[in-house]
């Protein structure tokens, strides 16, 4: 809805991880909610009408001379799904991970990750979120690292039984086109609050210099989120290298995909 807040939003492949509240949350007063899925269609929300959120959620911030951590864990019977963001000397961390009894069963890692992508709600004086206790948030600790640490050791595996990759995805600006460094699923949740109906073509896959890369979309139409009346059609998305370096953002204009690809295709 159009008068929520958005407590917590990131982009995790094609899918949308978020934490939105009623513009009345305070103390004793608003609701939120968790939600997961693609543009137009939640898969999965808790609680399954909004609540205030400290009757589902904790909140935890800790912080050190040269790190902070920063995170929700969203509660479900048997199962938590805690949104967190953390930043220390030399490493970034931002994603959803999805526990059964403190098992780790998934680590979603937001796409393009960057620190701020928790509003300063969670960290006024608002009171509007219960706070874990000092074990609880040294478990939490314990647990993303582990969770870090095996997805590491997995993709280290996998990459050792490749060829190096021949380069990095080099980002680009054309006519109508811009390919940076940004993350533009931050702005989807607000687009469709706004009633925007967006279009979210299948993933497809490109062959370049620097190997594969795969391009996630969403497409506007004239008159949406984002556009102007210049515009018949605003897109963005990402494009990830099957090489594991880094993503990138995109977003053009009318006439700029066909740019896009054109780039991309000359890597």
């Amino acid at each position: 809805m159009p008068e929520e807040l958005v407590i917590f939003s990131c982009s995790v492949g094609k899918k949308i991880v978020s934490i939105c509240a009623s513009d009345t949350l305070g103390p004793a007063s608003g609701t939120a909610q968790y939600r997961f899925g693609a543009l137009g269609k939640i898969e999965l929300k808790i609680p399954t009408q909004p609540q205030h959120p400290t009757m589902f959620s904790r909140l935890g911030v800790m912080r050190g001379p040269a790190w902070a951590d920063t995170h929700i864990r969203v509660a479900n019977g048997e199962f938590a799904y805690t949104v967190y963001e953390g930043e220390g000397k030399g490493w970034q961390r931002s994603g959803v991970l999805v526990t059964k009894k403190d098992q780790a069963l998934a680590n979603l890692s937001c796409v393009s990750p960057r620190q701020g992508l928790f509003s300063e709600i969670v960290y006024s004086d608002s009171k509007a979120f219960a706070n874990e206790t000092e074990d609880q948030m040294e478990a939490w600790l314990d647990t993303v690292i582990a969770a870090q640490k095996t997805a590491e050791n997995a993709n280290q595996k996998t990459q050792a039984g490749k060829a190096s990759s021949p380069g990095k995805l080099r980002p680009g600006k054309g006519k109508n086109f811009v390919l940076e460094d940004f993350n533009p699923g931050i702005i989807l949740p607000a687009a469709a609050a706004n009633g925007c109906e967006v279009d979210s073509p299948a993933r497809f896959s490109l062959q370049t210099e620097i190997g594969t890369v795969h391009v996630d979309e969403y497409q506007f139409p004239y008159g949406c989120f984002g556009t102007t009346k210049t515009d018949a059609l605003f897109g963005v998305g990402f494009v990830v290298p099957q090489s594991g370096t880094p993503p990138l953002g995109f977003r053009y204009r009318e006439g700029g995909r066909r740019e896009l690809l054109e780039f991309l295709k000359g890597q």
